[in-house]
């Protein structure tokens, strides 16, 4: 499994400085988050470092904007013409922002050039289509190339709101995922307590990521995993490299 950094809107920092932390840190690829920008707003700069890296080996994926439902037929373009030339390993969508339609022109738009991914939101209700997370994956992945994005600290939420986590006990809803036929190919790594999304490192919080990832390398499964906050974010690479290895 291979680990990466992902682009904040939070820290402060380019995404020129974002890239080449990742580049001296040890990371195995980065995943560039359109948070409040587009790929036009990426600097020539920028682009030749992407480029430059992807030409090294280093690997990327991508998360679109959250408000995919509410991007105009330009902004689509744009972000499909960035994913044709970077070519991502995947590219990351929210569920709760997705119809039947909207997943299949983005299935249509970016599936030649990257496995596109649904990720887990919080709450675990998809308003559109009325439905929940598990069932709306096991359906589209019956009749579209998709996989999920598992958001472990979005995870933790859900549970604890229905009663089912105390203890961060995610590793049950990822076999659940799996043996229903869903390929996890990217985690988003971050610990909380199950009360609120808080984006801590690992080991800040009551998640057991020690039991998901043994469900995850038991089932074969090698998803890229992106450290999902900017803090402390050497501790969670740290203990990223040890889940990994000893799951």
């Amino acid at each position: 499994m291979k680990i990466g950094f992902q682009t904040s809107a939070y820290n402060g920092l380019t995404l020129l400085q974002e890239l080449t932390f990742a580049k001296e840190h040890g990371a195995d690829f980065f995943d560039v988050f359109f948070d409040g920008f587009m790929p036009w707003d990426i600097t020539d700069e920028e682009f030749a470092l992407i480029k430059s890296m992807k030409a090294d080996g280093f690997g990327f994926s991508v998360h679109l904007p959250i408000n995919i439902d509410k991007c105009s037929a330009a902004e689509l373009a744009e972000l499909a013409g960035f994913v044709k030339i970077v070519k991502p390993v995947t590219a990351t969508v929210h569920f709760d922002r997705l119809n039947w339609n909207l997943l299949e022109k983005l299935v249509t738009g970016f599936s030649s050039c990257t496995r596109l991914c649904i990720e887990n939101t919080i709450p675990d209700k998809n308003p559109a289509l009325s439905c929940d997370y598990f069932s709306f994956m096991v359906q589209a992945c019956k009749n579209y190339p998709v996989a999920a994005t598992f958001d472990t600290g979005h995870c933790n939420v859900n549970l604890f709101a229905r009663g089912k986590s105390s203890r961060g006990n995610i590793a049950g809803f990822a076999q659940k995922l799996i043996e229903n036929g869903v390929l996890i190919a990217t985690v988003h790594n971050h610990d909380n307590f199950g009360t609120k999304d808080e984006h801590k490192y690992i080991g800040a919080g009551n998640i057991n990521f020690e039991g998901f990832y043994k469900v995850l390398k038991n089932a074969g499964q090698t998803p890229l995993l992106v450290i999902e906050h900017w803090g402390d974010n050497e501790k969670s690479f740290n203990a990223l490299k040890n889940l990994v290895q000893f799951a």
